[in-house]
């Protein structure tokens, strides 16, 4: 088992917590509604990767939702691509 963070670092890092003080970043990288334990070999395949280069095989949207949800919670930008991906993922017939 692994934890993995929904948003990974790096890509907070590059929406905006590069400009957060230290005691934020630390916030961040252990908020409960930021971690999720996976198999080591699913937080591998993940790596840094955002909304628009990777979503799991199963519960895209679940998965989404709380992606979406740190986002809001720490004022981060979403991409144009992963917002597409992200309403990709969310969408119902």
């Amino acid at each position: 088992m692994a934890i993995d963070h929904l948003v990974p670092l790096k890509a907070a890092w590059n929406a905006g917590a590069a400009y957060w003080d230290l005691q934020q970043r630390r916030i961040f990288a252990n908020d409960m509604t930021e971690l999720l334990a996976v198999s080591s070999s699913a937080n591998s395949r993940k790596g840094d990767s955002t909304l628009s280069e990777w979503l799991p095989e199963t519960g895209e949207c679940p998965y989404v939702k709380g992606y979406l949800t740190v986002i809001v919670k720490y004022h981060l930008p979403i991409t144009v691509k992963d917002r597409a991906a992200a309403a990709a993922a969310c969408q119902t017939n």
